[in-house]
């Protein structure tokens, strides 16, 4: 009985031990299956924070381009403008300069003009005046005679 006892005490001691072991081996997958899915979860959550990060990248990327889009345009825009209104104002310079020439070829040949008419008329006026002269002194050497 002893024996029997002691067999079934051995038997009850491997079955524990054998329980114990499949419990630990139990416990063991359960661990490294949780660990698995949680690096799963943890490695998926990750992908989504990178897919994410890099779908703002993305976005933003998008926003920067097309606001240097808006940017070179207007600046472009701008550019021509400018271009156009300096043409202008070259334009409007060019035929300012351009009618201050014809003024003063005008003003310059009417000066020639008035100081021809006054060389003349000064001419005339001593032509005459040396008549004058030249009859009263005749008229005076003929009285003196």
């Amino acid at each position: 009985m002893v024996l029997e006892e002691l067999g079934n005490y051995q038997g009850t001691q491997m079955h524990l031990a054998t329980s114990s072991q499949v419990n630990r081996k139990e416990q063991l997958e359960a661990i490294t299956s949780t660990t698995e899915q949680a690096n799963q979860m943890l490695l998926i959550s990750l992908q989504r924070l990178e897919d994410s990060g890099d779908r703002q990248n993305e976005a933003s990327r998008k926003v920067i381009l097309s606001d240097y889009k808006a940017f070179e345009e207007s600046v472009e825009q701008t550019a021509s403008r400018n271009e156009t209104q300096l043409r202008k104002m070259h334009d409007e310079q060019r035929y300012v300069n351009e009618r201050l020439l014809r003024l003063q070829s005008e003003q310059k040949s009417r000066l020639d003009s008035l100081a021809h008419d006054v060389t003349r008329h000064l001419d005339e006026a001593l032509v005459s005046l040396d008549r004058q002269a030249s009859e009263r002194i005749r008229r005076m050497s003929n009285r003196l005679d």
